[in-house]
């Protein structure tokens, strides 16, 4: 039988990073694979940036976005949502920071997509007990 709390969701997961065209995995040039770390929908985190854009909504409720300003805030929200990663970039493997995370998720727009897919996946965050 099997009990809900079998399926309590971890807070992040590594989202491998896949070639647009072909959808190879990426590998780093010492040989690992790229991967970005995010925080999942179930996350703590994830809600409160939810909670935390809702309420910036809510104090700006007559003020219209731009098409531009919407693009920079979902940039923002889903640097946010990135806990690690292990990518190349310009030649090197940065650190993580949500700065970089913003320069990256805007100069390479495909990872977006696949970053924002990662994060809404639920099942790459279900850490499931054996079901009896």
């Amino acid at each position: 039988m099997a009990d809900i709390l079998d399926f309590i969701p971890k807070d992040t997961t590594k989202v491998k990073l896949n070639h647009p065209v072909t959808g190879e995995i990426l590998i780093c040039d010492d040989g690992t694979e790229m991967f970005i770390e995010v925080y999942g929908s179930d996350s703590k985190r994830y809600r409160k940036i939810q909670a935390d854009i809702a309420r910036d909504r809510n104090n700006k409720r007559n003020q219209k976005l731009t098409p531009e300003q919407i693009d920079e805030l979902v940039t923002d929200q889903l640097a946010s949502c990135i806990a690690a990663w292990n990518i190349e970039y310009g030649g090197e493997k940065p650190l993580y920071s949500k700065d970089k995370a913003i320069e990256v998720l805007t100069e390479v727009r495909w990872i977006r997509e696949q970053v924002a897919e990662g994060i809404n996946d639920r099942a790459g965050f279900l850490q499931t007990a054996p079901i009896n």
